[in-house]
Order: C-alpha cells, then sequence, then structure tokens
C-alpha cells in the first residue's frame, strides 16, 4: 500500500525507469519522437560520467512526429487500443556492446518491454502482447478488494464507509476523478491509500496495465446517504443528451461504497 501523499518520480511496476513526466505517452501508448528512455534511474539521478557506468540500454524515439491531439484525448479505451497497434520507430542503444540499432515495432510491444523488461519483445518472429485491460475493467469486481482495506486503512473503524475507485495515474481521466473526490472529502476525516492489484488480492492482476491501481477513501463517522452526496457532487457529469439518459446518479459506474 502507498499513500497518495508520497512523492513519487517514476511509475513503479515497470522494469525499466520510466518518470511520472511520461504520465499522458503511458496513458495513450503512444511514444513520439525526442522521447527518451534508460533502463535504470540512476540515468535521470547522476551526472553523466557517473550513469554511463549503470546503463544497460536506452531507447530515443525517431518517428512518429509528435503531437498533442493523441494524448489529450478522453476515451480511454479507444486511444490505447489503436495506439497499441501503431508503427514507432527508435535507436536502441546497447552501451555494454557500445552499439546502436535501429528499430522498427509496434506502440505496444514497445509499451511491453519497457513493462517486462526483455528484449524479446522487439522480435518480430515472437507472438505481439495482448492488449493489457486498462482501469475501467477492473469496475466489476473492484469490490473484492473491500476486505483488503478493512484489514488496513479500515482497521479500527466502526461507523463510517469507505469508496473504493479504480485509479491510473497516467491517465487524466482518474487523475481528475481522484483529485474531485478528495476536494469533496476535505471537511470531513479521511484517510486515502492507494494498493496495488496484487496487494488487493486480484490473481490475475498481470493482465491489466502496470499503471492500474484502487484508491480507497475511508471516511470515519458519516452516514452511506451523506457520502452518496459528496460523492455524486464530485463525479457526476450531466448528460449531454439529456432525452435519452437519465439524471439518476449511479456510483457503481465509478466504483463500490461499502459501509463498515
Amino acid at each position: 500500500m502507498i499513500s497518495p501523499e508520497k512523492s513519487e518520480e517514476y511509475f513503479d511496476n515497470f522494469a525499466w525507469a520510466v518518470p511520472l513526466a511520461f504520465a499522458d505517452v503511458l496513458g495513450t501508448c503512444r511514444f513520439e519522437r525526442g522521447d527518451t528512455l534508460y533502463n535504470t534511474k540512476k540515468a535521470y539521478e547522476r551526472t553523466w560520467g557517473e550513469a554511463i557506468n549503470h546503463i544497460a540500454y536506452s531507447i530515443q524515439v525517431k518517428s512518429p512526429s509528435r503531437t498533442t491531439v493523441a494524448r489529450t484525448e478522453g476515451k480511454e479505451k479507444s486511444v490505447f487500443t489503436t495506439n497499441w497497434e501503431q508503427k514507432v520507430i527508435f535507436d536502441l542503444t546497447d552501451y555494454m556492446k557500445n552499439k546502436t540499432r535501429e528499430i522498427t515495432t509496434t506502440q505496444g510491444r514497445l509499451y511491453t518491454l519497457l513493462w517486462r523488461g526483455d528484449l524479446k519483445y522487439l522480435e518480430e518472429k515472437t507472438d505481439a502482447p495482448p492488449v493489457p485491460t486498462l482501469a475501467s475493467g477492473i469496475l466489476k469486481d473492484i469490490k473484492k478488494a473491500a476486505s483488503y482495506f478493512r484489514r488496513t486503512v479500515a482497521k479500527g473503524i466502526k461507523h463510517g464507509v469507505m469508496f473504493l475507485m479504480p485509479y491510473d495515474r497516467s491517465l487524466l481521466l482518474y487523475r481528475t476523478k481522484f483529485a474531485k473526490v478528495r476536494v469533496g472529502l476535505e471537511k470531513v476525516k479521511t484517510t486515502t491509500e492507494i494498493a496495488t492489484l496484487k496487494e488487493a488480492g486480484f490473481i490475475s492482476e498481470t493482465r491489466f496495465a502496470p499503471t492500474v491501481k484502487i484508491v480507497c477513501f475511508c471516511v470515519d463517522g458519516i452516514p452511506v446517504s451523506e457520502m452518496n452526496e459528496i460523492l455524486k457532487n464530485a463525479l457526476y457529469s450531466q448528460p449531454k443528451n439529456k432525452k435519452s439518459e437519465t439524471k439518476q446518479f449511479g456510483i457503481h459506474r465509478h466504483g463500490h461504497l461499502e459501509i463498515l
């Protein structure tokens, strides 16, 4: 379990060092010209003279060209999935052999290399890595994590509620939801914690993108009706088509609310 207050500089669950500055890149699975990545954090934290002794590989993307359109799209699933199959060209430098070669592959294979850390994913003769399940895919099973948070963040609380919500720091959608809920809960006693899927007990967590986690907002001494109203104010958006959609707020579309 990690605290959302904890200062982090890299995405965890990646074999390579991927700085938080690459949030939108990971969220849309689109690496662009100029993006440079290293297999170790030391490449970013030390002088080049010191870091060069610890770097095994680096990647410098040459194509596609840089754009702002694909990285700001709001449709989580379609953008990521579409880009997963798109072409990317980059230079891969092997510092042990002092050799650089140009690689042409897919965005998905590059993403998987950074995630898993094995160069075999760049070989076209290997099976193409499957598109991982994104944060929205955990909604239907998110209540399974309730027992974990009851033992941790909710331990000792007898009269309160907790709200579990998918979280992905690489996607603006979830960063925004997280911020809105936190603001909505500012005036009540709240403990907020984020857990990896493995911590939360998801046996099949490996099918999800490595950026997917679960956030728990645990509130002491508040009735469920009040919590529901806070969440509605934070998460509800007026339907664009008022004639075809109801105005009823469905909390199940955002997460799982449980009485303690």
